[in-house]
């Protein structure tokens, strides 16, 4: 084939305008994420998009990327960019991430199949939990674990947060009510954790503590298949799911968390 100087260059240019079009809407930076690309390693590596992705879900200077309360947890979401997303957040938190993946579809939380399980994340005593897809996926969970781990405090915002919230907002979410508003007493979770009571130990909201359950062995997901289930995400089909499993096995190391053998097993 004759080379022909005035058609490569023309090429070259419309590359340069897909190029500067897909860095602009974003999608240069989702398709190296998620190996989408048919870029070297390197270009990925080095890349404006990437790099920019990478920064934006940090925690910034004097906030923790490991927090150890539900308090902390939103200090980290206030700190964050708005709307704050739940894939961001989860991006931002430190590594090496300690997370248990079930399938189990009994809960306010639900799995949504085995290739979309609810996770939950270890931090110390605070206890996150998040789905890629389904119900429950609009929802970041808390549970904080009492002395003994045998009980915990239970709170949730919906996300993305479109502005900084109190901390008394996950106390408050799951506060039971009735249609018109009122307060019944409890929360939504004390349909399936048991022995609810009024927390004292929080005196800027009304929290409860109630049973505290580590999931059912008969559920697990390994995190290995759950990593392949990321690297196999189609963004395009399923943008929510694979940037929320993209958020957690893409930026370092996730190890398996552990539940103690005291705590009550979630049928």
């Amino acid at each position: 084939m004759r080379f022909r100087p005035l058609l490569y260059a023309q090429n070259l240019r419309k590359g340069a305008r897909l190029t500067k079009n897909l860095r602009r809407t974003g999608l240069l930076g989702a398709l190296l994420l998620c190996g989408c690309s048919g870029a070297p390693e390197s270009e990925a590596a080095d890349g404006a998009a990437g790099s920019a992705n990478a920064s934006v879900c940090r925690p910034p200077p004097g906030i923790s990327g490991s927090p150890r309360t539900i308090e902390e947890a939103v200090t980290l979401l206030n700190a964050l960019p708005k709307p704050t997303t739940l894939d961001c957040f989860l991006e931002s938190l430190d590594r090496p991430l300690s997370a248990y993946a079930t399938s189990n579809i009994i809960s306010a939380q639900p799995a949504f199949s085995p290739a979309s399980p609810r996770i939950f994340l270890r931090i110390e005593r605070l206890l996150l939990s998040v789905v890629p897809e389904g119900a429950g996926s609009h929802l970041l969970e808390f549970g904080y674990l009492q002395p003994g781990e045998e009980r915990s405090v239970k709170a949730e915002l919906p996300l993305p947060l479109t502005a900084a919230v109190a901390p008394s907002a996950p106390y408050e979410h799951v506060l039971d009510k009735d249609s018109s508003g009122l307060l019944r007493g409890g929360t939504s979770c004390g349909g399936c954790h048991a022995a609810e009571a009024p927390d004292k130990s929080i005196a800027f909201a009304s929290a409860f503590s109630s049973l505290a359950f580590r999931p059912n062995p008969a559920y697990r997901v390994s995190l290995d298949a759950l990593n392949d289930a990321q690297k196999a995400c189609d963004p395009v089909a399923q943008p929510e799911r694979c940037a929320m499993l993209t958020a957690l096995f893409a930026h370092g190391s996730v190890m398996q968390a552990e539940f103690p053998n005291t705590m009550a097993i979630f049928n």
